[in-house]
């Protein structure tokens, strides 16, 4: 799928690091010395061989050309002398301890095709300690946090806004993602990103033609398949022992839901332009009144605050005990692929969303990504070095060196099949290939974005897909359903009262939902636990979230 600029995403104003974690749905950058981002070029046709072009003309434009490709760090700089690097990573793997021949070569090709000296911290050390050591790595690999927000806003790292556009492979990453990964609407790190439209909802095909049931489209059809997978046997063993809507007390389970109606994820934008939280919305109000009914008549299940976060939602729909379930579209694809190596004749349908309202599906999505590449300022002082670190970390991603990452060397650690895609050896045969070191990539693979300019291009190495139906579904709903995803517009922002009692606000507004769903409290009761809530500390985050979300231009 073709990413979006983050050139867009600048000119809509769309700010966002640190996801807002609320159960329920879902200072002043240091002076970068940034460069400003420049109109796109001139179509090729007001620049064609066109009559009457001076070479005075001529010259002038390539010079602009070279001028470009010195600011976008795609000069050849092979002329100048390697780029010494420290690079810190996560990995269960000390390679500087007992550095295996594999970890040596690969390392070697790394430097050798991107004009560089590395060297590898692995232990992945706490941005906290790092800080407080003043002993920041050049590059580091961070979870978007308090400290690290607080971090990026005192000037440790470099604002990398105005230059992601100039850089084809870190400039295609969705904006969605790059919202999410924010801090105070500016981008300080590179998302290494993974599905944005992860999530899902899953039923029992099986239980619904037993049934004589159709497809559900719309919500109804989703309470009278849940009512009829409740009472009306749908595994035909004669036994009252099944639920429509199988769950987790997990807070994403329930906030899909929600998102079907569209509630905020986390934080929406009201009529007056300001954030507001999903538990202050009618839509929020809506889905719970909805899901507190399913839940009266006993279409879902009872205990899903004792039930397993890890496999509950799997195990419920695959052992029969419920017809239905939210999660992510892997996870509940690995029902269908339970059934397939069981020999079981079951079968389950995969689904993005419902569209409750006529409007269009809304889709809880994912971070849209896993921990963040940013770069010290007080390492990285310069911007022609900053520039030659993001065409570094740029270069990572191009086939050269993100192939040598994920695959290693053909003949030794893969071999190419008949069908064009790669295969790589087993350790049996990587062994007998001469490999000593299985684990040799362990911590290298954290500097890649998995973020590509061109993701078509022949020369990336791709491992032959998956052909089970089941796997054709959930590859095909990942793609299509970004466009159904709900953007946190609160993301990227922080309060300093929710970092101080974020905990507490939680658990109270989580227990109020809790409580309502299940029938312990009414709507008073409810909307006493939104007052208790917004009196404990919460009023005053949504004013600081407004204040820097209106401080960064919206």
């Amino acid at each position: 799928m073709k990413k979006k600029s983050i050139a867009r995403l600048l000119a809509c104003a769309l700010s966002a690091g640190m996801v807002f974690s609320m159960a329920g749905c879902g200072g002043e950058p240091a002076d970068s010395g940034s460069v400003s981002s420049t109109p796109d070029s001139a179509s090729g046709s007001d620049a064609a061989s066109g009559e009457g072009s001076s070479q005075e003309e001529t010259g002038s434009s390539q010079e602009e050309a070279q001028d470009s490709a010195a600011a976008s760090g795609t000069e050849d700089d092979e002329n100048l002398p390697p780029l010494k690097l420290s690079i810190s990573v996560a990995s269960d793997v000390d390679h500087n301890a007992a550095p295996s021949e594999e970890w040596k070569r690969l390392n070697a090709e790394i430097e050798e095709l991107s004009n560089t000296e590395l060297t590898w911290i692995f232990d992945g050390g706490a941005l906290e300690l790092l800080l407080a050591s003043n002993d920041l790595p050049d590059i580091g690999v961070y979870g978007v946090d308090a400290i690290y927000s607080r971090a990026c806003k005192e000037g440790y790292f470099w604002d990398l806004t105005d230059y992601i556009k100039d850089y084809p492979n870190l400039n295609a990453i969705e904006e969605m993602t790059y919202q999410n990964a924010s801090v105070e609407g500016r981008f300080y790190g590179l998302p290494r990103i993974r599905a944005l439209a992860r999530n899902g909802f899953a039923y029992r095909k099986d239980w619904l033609d037993n049934l004589g049931l159709a497809e559900p489209k719309t919500i109804d059809d989703v309470y009278n398949m849940w009512y009829a997978f409740t009472y009306n046997d749908p595994d035909g063993n004669g036994v009252d022992d099944t639920v429509g809507y199988y769950t987790i007390s997990y807070p994403d389970m329930w906030d899909q839901i929600q998102c079907w109606f569209g509630a905020p994820n986390k934080w929406g934008i009201d009529e007056n332009g300001d954030l507001i939280p999903t538990q202050l919305t009618s839509e929020y109000k809506e889905a719970l009144v909805w899901i507190r009914e399913c839940y009266s008549m006993g279409l879902i299940n009872k205990d899903f605050k004792e039930v397993d976060w890890a496999t509950g939602t799997r195990d419920g729909v695959r052992t029969n005990k419920g017809g239905s379930a939210n999660d992510t579209l892997d996870n509940l694809r690995k029902i269908q692929t339970y059934f397939d190596d069981e020999g079981i004749d079951a079968e389950v349908m995969l689904m993005g969303g419902i569209d409750v309202k006529g409007e269009g599906k809304y889709i809880l999505p994912t971070s849209g990504y896993n921990r963040v590449i940013s770069i010290s300022r007080k390492n990285i002082q310069t911007e022609e070095d900053l520039r030659r670190v993001l065409k570094f970390l740029n270069q990572c991603m191009d086939p050269e060196i993100r192939n040598l990452i994920d695959f290693g060397w053909e003949g030794l650690t893969y071999y190419m099949g008949d069908d064009g895609y790669a295969v790589r050896y087993t350790d049996d045969e990587k062994a007998a290939n001469g490999i000593s070191e299985m684990k040799y990539a362990n911590g290298a693979n954290q500097i890649l974005t998995y973020s590509y300019a061109n993701e078509d291009d022949p020369a990336y190495l791709q491992v032959a897909p998956a052909t089970a139906p089941i796997n054709l579904l959930e590859a095909k709903l990942a793609e299509e359903n970004v466009q159904y995803c709900i953007p946190n517009y609160g993301a990227g922002f922080s309060s300093e009262t929710y970092n101080s009692v974020g905990g507490q606000l939680d658990e109270i507004i989580t227990e109020g939902r809790w409580d309502y769903i299940t029938g312990e409290i009414d709507d008073a009761g409810l909307e006493e636990v939104l007052n208790t809530w917004l009196g404990a500390g919460m009023q005053t985050v949504i004013d600081e979230m407004n204040a820097a979300y209106h401080a960064a231009g919206n």
